[in-house]
């Protein structure tokens, strides 16, 4: 029997017997430019194609056109490849087979299965915040949360979040402020600790090449768990900041006194402020009473510009033996703010 236009036509439209189908298969594997001189590009856009070809000849048919590819012809290959005779498309370069099930009766739709060359596995929802200037930066995630990143930092996570869970990579250090979600808790993870919030604001600083890192917790509560070693979790009040020791492998709380101490009495309580000998917590406080508070305790010059400071408030707790310098990034890193230091001046400007 002679393969003919209308044997291949009839091939095509999955009309032809096995012993057809045979025979036209082994013809096109010998001419494979046979379909090219025998019907055009008018007549295969007129044809709704429904063949099927099973994974031995898929995989034959592959072989050849690898052959003709490396020989450097062109192949003509038409739209009978996508659908009945073909394995393989050549695309932009890649490579698409497209592997058949065996013939089927009529009444059925045929299986289509695309199966592409193996490569790693994409996460389209993943995202990476890098901050490798001098200087911090500072992010809005889609839930409202805002990172403040440090110098030589990265945060890594799902933008939007999914699912009931908000989880973060850091390595570096970075200051958040966290955006109020119940029904989703907040947790950065380090490489050995992870610290969980639900509505709070946190630094934490985790160098991979430093031996100790930390929370710093300036409002609300955090619970900090060791993922090293199975020990019991550390719950945190503002002001208190809790340490991983590399060689002891183990989480350390360094609590702040609380301001209602009955040995502490409180010395100072204004809008917003209280006050005793060892701590300050702001509350809701006017952020120009904030600074004015900083620069009274610490005898030191704070310049910023009066329209930065309107509207803005302060909640958080400051212990008094330390520096202002803590204080103040915290400060700038959730107002957006850039701080230079010149002796006991400070200079706070809006970050462009």
């Amino acid at each position: 029997m002679q393969v003919t236009k209308a044997l291949l036509v009839k091939f095509i439209e999955n009309k032809c017997s096995r012993e057809e189908a045979e025979m036209v298969y082994e013809y096109l594997v010998k001419h494979p430019r046979a379909l090219d001189e025998l019907l055009n590009d008018e007549e295969w856009e007129s044809y709704d194609f429904n063949a099927a070809i099973d994974k031995k000849r898929s995989e034959t048919w592959f072989e050849i056109i690898q052959k003709q590819k490396n020989t450097g012809r062109v192949i003509s290959w038409k739209r009978w490849l996508q659908v009945a005779a073909a394995a393989v498309l050549l695309l932009t370069g890649s490579m698409f087979i497209y592997r058949f099930t065996k013939p089927i009766p009529k009444q059925a739709s045929p299986t289509v299965t695309i199966i592409r060359p193996a490569e790693k596995a994409v996460e389209p929802n993943k995202k990476i915040y890098i901050n490798n200037s001098d200087r911090q930066v500072t992010y809005t995630l889609t839930d409202g949360s805002v990172i403040t990143l440090f110098k030589n930092s990265t945060v890594k996570c799902d933008q939007p979040f999914t699912g009931n869970k908000r989880d973060l990579v850091l390595h570096g250090e970075a200051l958040f402020n966290v955006a109020k979600d119940k029904a989703r808790p907040f947790t950065v993870f380090t490489r050995n600790f992870s610290t969980t919030a639900l509505g709070t604001v946190f630094n934490i600083t985790a160098y991979d090449n430093k031996k100790r890192s930390g929370v710093k917790l300036i409002s609300g509560k955090v619970v900090v768990k060791n993922l090293k070693a199975k020990t019991d979790p550390v719950y945190m009040k503002p002001g208190d900041e809790c340490f991983f020791e590399v060689d002891k492998q183990r989480l350390e709380l360094h609590a702040v006194k609380t301001v209602a101490s009955v040995n502490k009495p409180v010395i100072y309580h204004g809008q917003g402020i209280k006050e005793t000998e060892d701590v300050i917590e702001f509350t809701n406080a006017p952020l120009q009473q904030v600074i004015n508070k900083i620069e009274s305790l610490y005898h030191i010059s704070i310049h910023i510009e009066t329209k930065h400071l309107e509207n803005r408030k302060f909640t958080g707790t400051h212990v008094k033996r330390e520096s202002p310098d803590e204080l103040l990034n915290t400060i700038a890193g959730l107002n957006n703010l850039q701080i230079s230091k010149e002796g006991t001046i400070y200079l706070i400007q809006y970050i462009q």
